[in-house]
C-alpha cells in the first residue's frame, strides 16, 4: 500500500522530494494527510492518531538503520 500509494499521489506535492515520502508513509499506514491549500493524500484514509504518529516514528527508524547500515557495507567495500 505504502508503494501504491508513493507512486500513485507523489505528484501532488509542490516539493519533488517530500511527495515520495510523505505519500509512502500516508499508503502505507491508511492515512490522510494534508496541509491545507498545498496538499493532500490518500483520500480514503483515516484521519491521523496516535497510533499512526507512533507508527510513523517506527517505520523511521527502521529506514534510517537501514541507511546506515547499507552505508557501513559501501565503506567496508561489501557492496558496489
Amino acid at each position: 500500500a505504502g508503494f501504491r500509494g508513493m507512486i500513485h499521489e507523489h505528484g501532488r506535492f509542490e516539493s519533488p522530494n517530500a511527495g515520495w515520502t510523505i505519500a509512502a508513509i500516508a499508503g502505507l499506514l491508511h492515512i490522510r494527510l494534508e496541509k491545507v491549500g498545498c496538499y493532500h493524500t490518500n483520500d480514503t484514509g483515516n484521519p491521523p492518531d496516535q497510533k499512526a504518529i507512533e507508527e510513523t516514528c517506527h517505520v523511521t527508524r527502521i529506514a534510517g538503520g537501514l541507511c546506515l547500515i547499507t552505508l557501513l557495507l559501501i565503506c567496508l567495500g561489501i557492496i558496489l
